[in-house]
């Protein structure tokens, strides 16, 4: 069964109307949340994946400069953290396998062509395989261009910044789960 995960600011009724749907959900709560969210939902979160991997859930990954090291610290026991906020689509993967995932929007796409979001693949203890998802078309995959995967080198500390074309979501599933 898929878990459906959200690492923007859901609205309540967002949140209620996935729980009802029958799918597990792990929310937290945003910036943009009213004071009866926030005191429902976590700023933080971490689900366990197969294969004993874990993804950390946090609504804002901070400035673009050291973003993967600085998730990497704040959540020491994950494979992969997923991050909303500036609704840029992002895949950075450092040479260890760590990854931080944006999924972009959903449903505020700001300067981006598309409405989006993000399925993680997990089979076993194989790879995570992420997909970015066009939202406006069906659910076709989003071009390539529109969320590079990005691998960084071992000596490579800085950020980069992923092209403002396409989005990622504040919803994602993860499969296999």
């Amino acid at each position: 069964m898929p878990l459906s995960i959200r690492a923007t600011s859901p609205t309540w009724t967002c949140f209620t109307q996935l729980t009802a749907i029958g799918p597990p959900v792990v929310a937290i709560n945003g910036n943009a949340d009213d004071d009866a969210v926030k005191a429902l939902l976590p700023a933080t979160a971490e689900v366990e994946l197969p294969g004993g991997r874990r993804l950390g859930l946090v609504h804002n990954g901070g400035p673009e400069t050291g973003r993967l090291a600085r998730l990497r610290k704040r959540f020491p026991g994950c494979t992969a953290v997923a991050f909303g906020h500036s609704h840029i689509p992002l895949c950075a993967t450092a040479p260890d396998g760590f990854m931080i995932i944006n999924p972009g929007s959903a449903t505020d796409r700001r300067r981006q062509p598309h409405h989006s979001m993000v399925v993680i693949e997990v089979e076993g203890d194989g790879p995570l395989i992420v997909r970015f998802v066009n939202l406006d078309d069906d659910g076709a995959d989003l071009p390539a261009a529109a969320h590079p995967q990005r691998h960084l080198a071992p000596a490579d500390s800085r950020e980069f910044r992923t092209p403002k074309i396409g989005t990622g979501l504040p919803c994602g599933f993860v499969r296999g789960w």
